[in-house]
């Protein structure tokens, strides 16, 4: 019996210590405590900033020289002998006065001449004495017997004019043995100093033979090249013709000698008289006097000959603008400004001048305004921030800025019954701004009547300065109501943004009367929001746009009319900017005289729109053009024509004919309707919208003066385009997907990042980056555009795949990679 009984217990005691533990672990999940849940709390960051202040600033140009002096000469006898003394100061670097006797020639030969040539003197004038004399005596003889006229040759005056020159040639030969030893002394034609000594006592020279290379130490002279874009800081003499008094501006020299820096004033004199060829560049005169006179400071040394120094030359002065630190600049043309709520806007400034240590800027700030100087890794339009090691002094003025700016504006804003906030959208006045408008976020109570229900709607794409605002709707309490979905959770308006509001009240009310187009949007699974919303990436922030009405019938605008918009320029300075509106008139025109097209001025009356851009390279021209569908914003066709513009009339006659041929290519019965073409029961295509790509380079400009960003983004989107699952749509309609990303040049190397973003959630799918040469721009322009198509397949794989299984989280990249 007990061994029965010892099997159970062996038997059961597993089972019993099983069984205590789970009823343990449960006990202790049941009665664990609550665990409470705390909201993340985002620090803004801290930025560095500079108080902007207008004033008067003096330009000037910098520029690199060699000191060479104004006069230099070369010692030459005159005459040939043996040198037999030579001055203390005839010795290179010797300095010596005008007058002074340098070198000295054996003047023993000349001493001889000149004691023969007065004795031939003495001789000539003897004979001359007895001619005269004999000449007297012939004249007495006639006049006593001769009778008639008597000959020259009777009365001796042939020979008295012989006699006469002999004396004159005697006396220029003893002049000329006079010179002759005068030019024994090598004499010094000015005060000057030796460069060169080719001779010394003993050594026998002759005429024409270089005795030494001196130069004059009364003016010293700087060539400085400044190359033709900073002539326009400056007053030049140009060297007019028949022009002699000219503005001389002022120049300081300046040279590092033994460790410390000196300087030297002088003028700029003259320009020469050509423009350098190779470097295209004009080269000023600088003038400084007295070089090597001793200045105030005893350790100054001389301005020397060879002598390499630093010239900055006075220029223009430039009236009320600011100057900025470099650092401050963001791009070419843009800098960080913080607004009085202490958040980021992106200003475009006009910029005069830069260096490697400020920024002079011309206009786009104001006075007190605070522009961002530290660097930020993702800064966004609208990006709170707060200020780092701000002057007290700066922080009184700026509370006293902002407490005046309420008493500027007319009335706080009232909301009006009549026209609910969910319809309003942003407007272009309020996006330049420092204040972001915020639409309302309840957009799912204004959908049309009879629409089918939708799981997540398809938000609009916009560049930099759009808020976040689809995640404050979600957040708003379920009690409030539709109006306060963008105030909940937020405190209450200041006054000066409610003044603010009703002074641009007008152009939103422009912006609400307008005609929009849209298109339903598909059936789509419900999306997991995340609990915090994703931070805006610095490429393109995402905002959710409010719903338009109900897209128009194709009765509102047949299938055969046609708009045609201008052709955009892509380059950075348009070559010719009457290219691109001669373009959109040839190609109206064609279309009017095409069968079965009209030709619309609206868009809003057209049932297509062809729009397009154009790159130029020199006389080459690359013409985009593409067909839109106005229903739904897809473009339809797309088409790459190539020309010079010394024929313009066939590069117009090109692209019309393309454009006609795309267009008469498409069905009348299968054109697409206002639901997007699509058959009924058959998937809607994924609208997907390509922003221009940012130029993240700091003061760079492509070798071939195209704007790279909108370059890529054209051939992105033709490219995409070709994908069946895919409608591409213009940015400022409504879309899933967003591809966007920057550019960074360093010389002629790119590196572009490219994004694949999911609009809906903000939520950055796909990323990749590849690098090229602007001068393979055709290959680099394929790779990334076959990159971006590859990620997009697989975006919509992954889709597809979510359609049938269990939702992914938004918000968790799928992939990311790096493509070279």
């Amino acid at each position: 019996m007990k061994p029965v009984i010892t099997r159970i217990l062996r038997a059961l005691l597993p089972l019993i210590i099983v069984a205590a533990a789970a009823f343990a672990a449960v006990t202790m999940i049941m009665n664990r405590p609550p665990v409470e849940t705390l909201t993340p709390v985002i620090e803004p960051p801290g930025v560095r900033v500079h108080e902007v202040t207008l004033q008067d600033a003096r330009l000037s140009v910098t520029s690199q020289g060699t000191v060479q002096p104004r006069t230099e000469s070369q010692l030459v006898p005159e005459i040939a002998g043996r040198v037999t003394w030579v001055a203390r100061s005839f010795a290179e670097g010797g300095f010596f006065e005008a007058g002074d006797v340098l070198v000295e020639i054996d003047p023993f030969d000349y001493e001889q001449a000149l004691v023969s040539a007065r004795s031939q003197l003495a001789q000539a004038r003897l004979r001359l004495a007895e001619e005269e004399a004999e000449a007297e005596v012939a004249q007495r003889e006639w006049d006593t017997l001769g009778r008639g006229d008597p000959r020259e040759l009777a009365l001796r005056k042939p020979q008295l004019e012989d006699a006469r020159a002999s004396v004159a040639a005697a006396e220029a030969a003893v002049e000329r043995a006079t010179r002759d030893l005068q030019r024994a002394e090598i004499v010094a034609p000015y005060a000057g100093r030796v460069r060169t000594k080719n001779v010394d006592i003993g050594q026998y020279v002759r005429v024409g033979d270089a005795l030494a290379t001196v130069y004059a130490v009364d003016v010293a002279e700087i060539r400085l090249p400044l190359p033709d874009d900073e002539l326009a800081y400056l007053d030049v003499p140009l060297s007019y013709r028949g022009v002699e008094q000219q503005v001389q501006p002022l120049v300081t020299v300046q040279a590092t000698f033994a460790g410390e820096t000196h300087a030297w004033d002088g003028l700029i004199v003259r320009t020469e008289s050509e423009i350098d060829s190779v470097s295209r560049m004009v080269h000023a005169i600088a003038a400084v006097p007295d070089p090597y006179a001793p200045g105030p400071n005893p350790n100054r040394p001389p301005l020397a000959v060879g002598m390499y120094v630093e010239a900055e030359i006075d220029g223009r002065t430039a009236r009320d603008v600011a100057v900025l630190p470099r650092q401050a600049l963001r791009g070419r043309d843009q800098v960080l400004v913080v607004t009085f709520d202490d958040r980021l806007s992106f200003r475009t400034i006009d910029v005069l001048r830069t260096s490697t240590e400020s920024v002079i800027v011309r206009s786009g700030l104001q006075a007190g305004e605070l522009v961002v100087i530290s660097p930020l890794d993702t800064p966004t339009d609208g990006m709170r921030v707060q200020l780092a090691d701000a002057d007290p002094g700066l922080l009184e003025r700026r509370a006293a800025a902002a407490a005046a700016r309420p008493s500027q504006a007319a009335a706080p804003a009232v909301q009006r019954e009549d026209a609910p906030a969910a319809q309003v959208g942003v407007p272009a006045a309020a996006a330049a701004s420092d204040v972001p408008i915020e639409p309302a976020a309840d957009r799912r109570a204004e959908a049309a009547p009879g629409a089918p229900p939708v799981a997540a709607e398809p938000a609009s794409v916009a560049r930099p300065g759009a808020a976040r605002t689809a995640a404050a709707a979600e957040q708003a309490p379920p009690g409030a109501p539709a109006g306060d979905a963008t105030t909940a959770g937020r405190p209450e308006r200041p006054q000066w943004l409610a003044s603010l509001l009703e002074e641009r009240r007008p152009a939103v009310e422009n912006l609400r009367s307008r005609p929009a187009r849209t298109r339903p949007a598909a059936a789509r699974p419900a999306r997991r929001e995340p609990d915090v919303a994703p931070v805006p990436r610095p490429a393109a922030t995402l905002a959710a746009a409010p719903r338009r009405p109900a897209p128009r019938t194709p009765d509102a605008a047949p299938a055969s009319v046609v708009a045609v918009a201008s052709f955009a320029s892509l380059n950075r300075a348009t070559g010719d900017s009457e290219l691109g509106p001669a373009l959109s008139r040839a190609v109206a025109a064609r279309l009017a005289s095409s069968d079965g097209i009209a030709v619309s001025e609206s868009e809003s009356d057209a049932r297509y729109v062809v729009r397009g851009g154009l790159q130029q390279v020199g006389p080459l021209v690359r013409v985009t053009a593409r067909i839109v569908d106005t229903a739904n914003g897809a473009v339809l066709h797309a088409a790459k024509i190539d020309g010079s513009t010394a024929d313009r009339p066939a590069l117009e006659a090109d692209v019309a004919a393309a454009v006609i041929e795309h267009l008469t290519a498409i069905p009348g019965s299968t054109a697409p309707s206002a639901s997007g073409g699509m058959a009924a029961g058959a998937t809607a295509p994924s609208a997907l919208a390509v922003l221009p790509f940012d130029d993240l380079s700091a003061g760079s400009a492509s070798a071939l003066d195209v704007d790279l960003g909108s370059v890529l983004a054209e051939a992105i989107a033709e490219r995409l385009s070709t994908l069946p699952a895919v409608a591409v749509v213009t940015p400022g309609d409504e879309a899933a997907w967003a591809v966007g990303g920057g550019i960074q040049r360093i010389g002629t190397m790119v590196r572009v990042t490219a994004r694949l973003t999911d609009v809906r959630s903000g939520s950055v799918v796909t990323a990749v980056k590849v690098d090229g040469t602007v001068e393979a721009l055709a290959d680099l322009q394929s790779r990334v555009a076959a990159a971006m198509i590859e990620s997009v397949r697989e975006a919509l794989a992954g889709e597809s795949v979510a359609r049938s299984g269990p939702a992914t989280d938004p918000a968790t990249p799928r992939h990311e990679g790096r493509r070279s």
